[in-house]
């Protein structure tokens, strides 16, 4: 939405001021009088179709325009909660499962999936499936324990190098076999 906002209005920081502070005090009628404004300062007909665009895209999800956090005041959110597009600017970790060659596809778990691929890349994960259980201190330590020592023994993937050059050893004549071979792998 932002990003939406600043290229319409062309990053104009007084109007592109006014048009944030109405959707975030959520005044609709205030957002539509500043879009019809600038609008009408405009002379060109890709610019005006650009503010005609983010105003209908605007009016069309004014519903879903919202700090998720401001939404359940009754629910704490964590200190280190972030806005609603978290994950937007991180999304190849998301977007490597849709893969088309490789046969994977989101089946009925997506919530689940990405809610653990987001607690993994943010680290609170742990905490989040602590927090889920009903555990005394003794069975959080020894879950703790567990947990450390598994990421701990978990093997390491190592990149790949890529091909390596190889040779044979010893100088032999090019025509027998085993110079053909030192050929072949030298070139």
């Amino acid at each position: 939405m932002a990003q939406a906002l600043t290229r319409a209005l062309h990053g104009d920081k007084d109007w592109l001021k006014a048009a944030k502070k109405a959707v975030r005090d959520k005044q609709e009628e205030t957002l539509v009088a500043i879009l019809d404004t600038y609008e009408s300062q405009l002379e060109n007909d890709k610019q005006i179709q650009k503010v005609a665009d983010v105003k209908k895209y605007l009016m069309n999800h004014w519903s879903r325009l919202f700090d998720w956090r401001d939404k359940d005041k009754d629910k704490q959110a964590p200190k280190i909660a972030g806005k609603l597009g978290a994950m937007e600017s991180d999304q190849r970790h998301l977007t490597f499962r849709m893969k088309k060659k490789l046969g994977m596809r989101w089946g009925g778990s997506v919530e689940a999936m990405v809610k653990v691929i987001q607690g993994c890349q943010n680290g609170t994960l742990q905490a989040a499936y602590l927090a889920s259980l009903e555990l005394g201190e003794r069975a959080k330590r020894r879950v703790t324990k567990t947990m450390r020592i598994a990421t701990l023994l978990r093997s390491q993937t190592r990149p790949s190098v890529g091909v390596h050059l190889g040779r044979i050893a010893g100088y032999t004549s090019a025509l027998s076999s085993v110079g053909h071979l030192n050929k072949i792998l030298t070139s």
